[in-house]
Parts: structure tokens; C-alpha cells; sequence
């Protein structure tokens, strides 16, 4: 089951959604520029919430990505000002990129939390997300994909595991308030 692209475009007055059990992929656009819109419940088996899916949403302060997604499009949540904090499954394996990663221009994001036993972090995922300021990888990540963390201007300082194998290029790309690396 999908909701097809742009299906709630501009519902404006749109505050809250639950999502049914059946549904596997958010289409391009689908609630983007719902500026009311404050929560969404998505279901257990989605696997994939595609580009500006939730784009604009200014007010979205909670949302929980399921552990079945595996699918990210280019600013799925980009320009959501109010996004404090995001959850990472560790299923999450593609991130399309074009004009910015799923959180870019998600300016007050600084909580990001991994799912247990996250092994990778795909190209992209943070490119353009300026909130982070800290972070710490968990013990178990191996891999940081390209561009993983480009222009997110405000990171100051991470913490890198043991683990790390892989820093692909561009990793950090402009990150110019970055001073720490452990």
C-alpha cells in the first residue's frame, strides 16, 4: 500500500496523523508543506518514505521511524525546524541524495539516537543538517558513508568508534566549526 506523491500537499491545517498497518511507502510529497502538522504515527512495516515525503513541515516535533525502513529520499524531512530528535534504524540502507539528505535544513536536530547493533551510516543521511552539534557513534558502527555529515556547519565534535574500518570521502565536507575528533 502507498500514499501517492503529493496526496496531502499544503494541508495546512493538518495536525496529527496515524498511519494504517498496511502501508509500506510515503510517496514524493505527500504531506509536504503540512505546517500544522505536529505528529506522525507511521506504521510498523514501512519501508520506505520517499523524497520531501514531510518537506516544510515546520511544526513536526515527533516522529519514530520504524525498524523496517530501509529507504530514505532526498529531504524526506528537510526543513523541518521544530525536529529535535530522530531515531536511526539499523535496516536503513539508502539514502537518495539531490539538493540535500533526508534531514537537511532541520536546523534545531541535535538528539540523534542509533539503533542497537548499527553496523553502517549511509551516504548522505546528514549531509546539510545543521543542528548537530555533538555526536558519538555507537560502539558497533564499521562504516560512515560519503557525505554522511557534509555541510552540517554546526557539528563542533565526534566521537568516533573503535570499530570504524571505513571513512568514505567527503565524509565531513565542510563541517567547519568541527574542532574534536576522538
Amino acid at each position: 500500500t502507498t500514499i501517492s506523491g503529493s496526496a496531502f500537499y499544503v494541508c495546512s491545517n493538518l495536525t496529527d496523523i496515524t498511519l494504517p498497518d498496511a502501508l509500506k511507502e510515503i510517496g514524493y510529497g505527500a504531506f509536504s508543506n503540512c505546517s500544522s502538522l505536529i505528529s506522525v504515527t507511521l506504521p510498523d512495516n514501512i519501508t520506505t518514505i520517499s523524497s520531501e515525503a514531510f518537506y516544510g513541515c515546520s511544526n513536526l516535533t515527533d516522529i519514530t521511524l520504524p525498524k523496517s525502513l530501509t529507504t530514505l529520499g532526498y529531504r524526506a524531512f528537510g526543513s523541518c525546524t521544530s525536529l529535535a530528535s530522530i531515531n536511526i534504524p539499523k535496516s536503513l540502507e539508502q539514502i537518495y541524495y539531490y539538493n540535500g539528505g533526508p534531514f537537511n535544513g532541520c536546523s534545531n536536530l541535535k538528539n540523534i539516537a542509533f539503533e542497537s547493533g548499527i553496523t553502517s551510516i549511509p551516504d548522505y543521511l546528514f549531509s546539510g543538517c545543521n543542528g548537530i552539534e555533538d555526536l558519538v557513534l555507537p560502539d558497533t558502527v564499521t562504516e560512515i558513508g560519503g557525505n554522511a555529515f557534509s555541510y552540517c556547519s554546526s557539528l563542533r565534535s565526534i566521537t568516533l568508534p573503535d570499530n570504524l574500518t571505513t571513512i568514505s570521502g567527503s565524509a565531513f565536507y565542510v563541517c567547519s566549526n568541527l574542532t574534536d575528533i576522538t
